[in-house]
């Protein structure tokens, strides 16, 4: 899969620039609000990795101050898979609805999550920060045969944990660095997910990623 490189290499270059722009931009405050956005890579690992291998995500992100230096952070997001690495069971999930060979299928995972976030200001222009967040990730699976194409869905309860840096670019702009570890939880019933991982149950899936965020007032 070709993407997840050139998000890599787009995560570093932003990554690289957020130390190389000047001193001029000013004291960094807590804001009352903050507007962001993220893409980067995603890491996963056992039965998940097996079937769909890495991939890549975007997702969007507010925060409201509560009682400094606390917040209540609200994401959602998408990660976007590879195509299923054992094609038979595509084929043996579509059945009879499917006459021909499946030549495609992907998996993605969208969450809705909401949280604390707490924060610390590094130096004029710098704020590290840490959240934890829970809400609901839904599992969706499309499949394509070339004639016809389907999307099937289930949702479960998860959760997810961060650290980041952001530092102050110019105005209220700044550039954001983060990692977070998610968790859903899909059990280990008869499930979409445990279909199409073979049994693989409660994923761990790593994110790393860069974007910009916005100090809204």
């Amino acid at each position: 899969m070709t993407r997840v490189p050139y998000v890599a290499a787009l995560a570093l270059a932003a990554a690289l620039l957020a130390f190389t722009i000047p001193a001029r931009a000013g004291v960094v405050r807590y804001p009352h609000e903050r507007l962001g956005t993220r893409v980067g890579f995603v890491g996963t690992s056992a039965g998940l990795h097996d079937s769909y291998g890495n991939g890549s995500h975007i997702n969007l992100h507010f925060s409201e101050r509560v009682a400094t230096p606390w917040y209540l952070q609200i994401r959602i997001g998408s990660m976007a898979l590879g195509d299923l690495r054992k094609p038979d069971l595509a084929r043996r999930f579509g059945g009879a609805a499917f006459f021909g060979e499946v030549v495609r299928s992907d998996m993605r995972i969208q969450f809705l999550t909401g949280g604390p976030q707490y924060t610390v200001l590094v130096g004029e222009r710098g704020t590290l920060y840490a959240s934890a967040e829970g809400g609901i990730y839904s599992v969706s699976v499309t499949l394509d045969d070339g004639l016809q194409a389907a999307t099937v869905s289930d949702s479960h309860f998860g959760a997810n944990a961060g650290v980041g840096f952001m530092m102050r670019a110019f105005g209220a702009w700044n550039v954001d660095t983060n990692a977070t570890l998610h968790f859903v939880g899909t059990g280990t019933g008869r499930g979409l997910y445990t279909f199409f991982t073979e049994g693989d149950s409660d994923p761990l899936i790593l994110q790393l990623s860069v974007g910009v965020t916005l100090d809204l007032r």
